[in-house]
């Protein structure tokens, strides 16, 4: 699934299992930093096509909320 993509695209970045980071649990609140952030957010929108807020994406989104709006 997207989510699941998203999760260990995440997962990757910060060196740890996918299955660590719950689908709830905002993104901001995992310990990504705002440059990591930053290229989480182009590779998304480069892969998907889709333009992503930043803001969104590193305060207030959920993996989930991730996926739904890819």
């Amino acid at each position: 699934s997207i989510g699941e993509y998203v999760q260990r695209v995440i997962a990757a970045q910060l060196d740890v299992e996918a299955q660590r980071i719950a689908m709830t649990q905002p993104i901001g609140t995992l310990g990504i930093d705002s440059l990591k952030a930053g290229v989480l957010k182009n590779r998304l929108e480069e892969e998907f096509g889709v333009e992503l807020s930043f803001h969104q994406l590193l305060i207030d989104w959920s993996i989930q909320d991730v996926a739904r709006h890819l």
